[in-house]
């Protein structure tokens, strides 16, 4: 969900609500050549093997209101793009011949820092001959760990003790800052 800014004068402001779905929340594609070079485009949108697959895919709704909606998609690919959610890394798979007609493959890329805690789904696809010939899927889960993960599930499972937190570290560190300050510049903190 996403709020639609319009201008007035030199203004920007929000004018209703767009919500966009059908999109995947991460979007990595590892061709060994593009795509459009060996497949239709009927079967690269059936499996969305491209990044115009994922965006046609995209559905908008404005809430009755009239939005572009190719503009928006667009806009909201170019958004996860710049968050590193979306990219094609081309020439970074390799493939090895295994002698029998298959091949091995390996790649490597960095997992974007944005990328949310989530459960990710691996998709795999076999081509040959100008068609998807088997594929293959994986589940990854991506989880916090030591403090972050810590804080993380006290928030989400134990909100009163996490909140209990918050407001004990606050109130020490405030009371800290005050002691540290009366020691340096001596004497009582007074109130302006």
């Amino acid at each position: 969900m996403f709020n639609k800014k319009v201008r007035y004068g030199p203004i920007w402001v929000s004018s209703g609500k767009v919500e966009i779905s059908r999109a995947p929340s991460l979007f990595f594609a590892f061709p060994s050549r593009p795509p459009e070079t060996f497949l239709s485009r009927e079967t690269i949108d059936a499996y969305e093997l491209d990044e115009t697959a994922v965006r046609d895919e995209m559905r908008v709704d404005a809430f009755g209101e009239e939005v572009d909606e190719a503009l928006m998609r667009q806009h909201f690919f170019n958004l996860k793009r710049q968050q590193g959610l979306y990219e094609t890394f081309d020439g970074v798979l390799k493939l090895v011949p295994a002698g029998d007609g298959t091949a091995a493959f390996s790649f490597d890329f960095h997992w974007p820092k944005t990328a949310p805690p989530d459960t990710y789904e691996i998709e795999l696809y076999e081509l040959r001959d100008g068609e998807v010939t088997g594929e293959a899927g994986q589940t990854l889960k991506l989880v916090l760990t030591g403090f972050p993960g810590f804080i993380h599930s006290l928030a989400m499972e134990k909100a009163r003790w996490y909140g209990l937190f918050a407001v004990l570290f606050a109130v020490s560190f405030g009371l800290g800052i005050d002691y540290l300050a009366r020691k340096i510049f001596g004497g009582v903190a007074r109130a302006h």
